[in-house]
């Protein structure tokens, strides 16, 4: 069988003389490109060519860019926190929604899959070998975060794009010192920094290494400093104008941090509590265990860190204890890059755990830790000359062929469902109704409310970009416009509407119990109610998403 065949090899002398297989058609190769091509290929049946469905990428990922579009300027949005941070992928968005094309927004993040995945076999190469870069490549690409979100327009795969070309370029740089490596780690930590909030620590713990390694190589501090200093106003002058535009707009370039300081324009110290509270509902306790079972807990109880198709895969938690006795046996040329990766690894893993523990957010350190993984495979098949290589590929092909999305049937029938889509049989409205809960009151507000209608997306609600009106957010977590708590009754609230110029409300009755964990959930939300019972009629309701009409009345003297 050919599985089972010892394959042939001969000897290969490669960076820091290190001897690895040789094997460019190989079964085991063939069957890693085809499992890689596959994957980059299922996106585009799922989500990529299609309308937008994901809850983030209709609340703001692409609703913050339509309202700077229909302003034609970068206005503040008092409502969505999270366009007070630095929105570099959302400005890429933007860019097909002038077109006219949101599937464009999702290809930018299918095109940032594909370049990471390309650039996992180049540097894979360029420090290993090959098939380790192949080997990367074909898991990052199985990882299940990675391949749904990869035709979404959440901003995942850009980020992890410019964190793995930072961390990239900059273990280039720590082996051979040129220039332009450290200029371009700086400039793509600034890209990340640029593209999410937390994107900083990129090039914050980038320019303390680099500082350490000069230190390290020149004994002198003074110019480990001036090194630190140069990395970090690299990455400054990149994400600047954002910090520039928070300031401008709300008052404190690090909204909605350091508030007690800088203050923080329709902000409080509640809304972060609500905000983060949320961000961090997931959370394991802060504890060295849980620390050391995070892979673990993100592969059998993925369903407490995020929906199922972001899950991290089992592929990591079985092949990353492969390189650990690589880390510490392999030759001293090799085993100094490795030494490098790894301690990124868990430098990245380290800051998502206390952090948020919810499974997408760790996506950017999944190169780093399928790097890591495809070196213990490759290393394991050179041991003992070889001898159970074929073996352990063909065990390693069963575990990707066994998890492959074309394996699955609920991948299968996600394919299926869209091909309604993809093929024509539907148009792009008869697909969002059929797919979006409460999509029908949405047509319906766009079609029916007249144009200078504006509407209250209450209480959990937040998906403006298929509202086709002006709208502003209830949410009692993610704005603090309203400050809903303070609101004794609803005679108040509605006067305070009506002063606001608000026609309707786009209600959802539905998880409302989901958010009750917040202080004055229950207020609120009784508040809402009886606002809708005493100052609203209802003009169209469905199971997911309620339309009412505002009525004011006339205040008595």
């Amino acid at each position: 069988m050919a599985l089972l065949d010892l394959c042939k090899h001969r000897g290969r002398r490669i960076r820091g003389g290190i001897t690895l297989l040789k094997i460019p058609s190989s079964t085991f190769t063939v069957v890693l490109l085809v499992i890689l091509g596959t994957n980059c290929i299922y996106p585009l049946l799922t989500d990529a060519l299609s309308p937008p469905l994901w809850w983030d990428e209709v609340a703001y990922h692409l609703a913050v860019p339509k309202i700077y579009i229909q302003h034609h300027a970068i206005v503040y949005i008092p409502f969505i926190p999270y366009s007070n941070w630095p929105m570099e992928a959302e400005m890429l968005f933007a860019l097909g929604l002038l077109l006219r094309s949101e599937v464009l927004s999702h290809l930018i993040e299918w095109t940032a899959f594909l370049l990471v995945c390309w650039g996992l076999y180049l540097a894979g190469k360029q420090f290993f070998s090959p098939q380790v870069g192949v080997l990367a490549a074909a898991l990052f690409s199985a990882t299940p975060m990675a391949l749904t979100l990869a035709g979404t327009a959440l901003i995942e795969s850009t980020l992890t794009l410019y964190v793995f070309l930072a961390t990239v370029f900059y273990v280039g740089w720590t082996e051979n010192r040129r220039r332009e490596e450290w200029i371009l780690s700086a400039i793509f930590g600034g890209l990340a920094a640029s593209t999410k909030l937390n994107g900083a620590l990129i090039p914050l713990i980038l320019g303390v290494l680099t500082a350490a390694c000069t230190l390290k190589q020149s004994k002198s501090f003074k110019k480990a400093v001036m090194h630190l200093v140069l990395f970090g106003l690299i990455s400054f002058a990149i994400v600047s104008p954002w910090y520039f535009k928070n300031w401008l707009h709300t008052g404190n370039p690090f909204w909605p941090f350091l508030i007690e300081i800088l203050g923080g324009r329709d902000w409080d110290l509640l809304g972060n509590e609500y905000l983060l509270g949320f961000i961090r509902k997931p959370n394991l306790p802060m504890t060295l265990t849980n620390w050391l079972r995070g892979l673990w807990y993100l592969t059998f109880d993925y369903q407490n860190f995020g929906p199922p198709q972001v899950r991290l895969g089992a592929h990591y938690l079985i092949l990353l204890p492969l390189v650990i006795p690589a880390i510490f046996w392999e030759k001293k040329s090799c085993r100094r890059v490795l030494h490098k990766v790894a301690l990124l690894a868990l430098i990245y893993y380290t800051l998502w755990f206390l952090q948020t523990h919810q499974s997408r957010f760790l996506m950017p350190t999944t190169p780093v830790l399928a790097v890591l993984a495809a070196y213990g495979v490759i290393w394991l098949t050179r041991i003992e000359n070889g001898k159970y290589s074929s073996i352990i590929r063909c065990g390693l092909m069963l575990l990707l062929l066994s998890t492959h999305w074309f394996f699955n049937p609920s991948a299968r029938g996600l394919i299926s469902d869209r091909w309604e889509y993809l093929s024509g049989r539907i148009s792009r409205e008869d697909f969002l109704a059929s797919r979006a809960p409460g999509y029908a009151v949405f047509s319906f507000a766009n079609e029916h409310l007249p144009e200078d209608a504006y509407v209250l997306l209450a209480l959990y609600e937040c998906r403006g970009y298929y509202l086709e009106r002006r709208y502003m957010w209830a949410n009692p977590i993610s704005q603090r416009v309203l400050r809903l708590e303070q609101f004794a009754t609803s005679e108040e609230l509605s006067d305070e509407l009506k002063a606001r110029g608000f026609t309707h409300i786009l209600f959802r009755p539905v998880r409302l119990e989901h958010y009750a964990y917040i202080r004055h959930a229950e207020e609120v939300t009784q508040l809402t109610y009886a606002l809708l019972r005493e100052n609203a009629n209802l003009v169209l309701s469905t199971p997911a998403l309620e339309l009412y009409e505002m009525v004011y009345r006339e205040s008595s003297e």
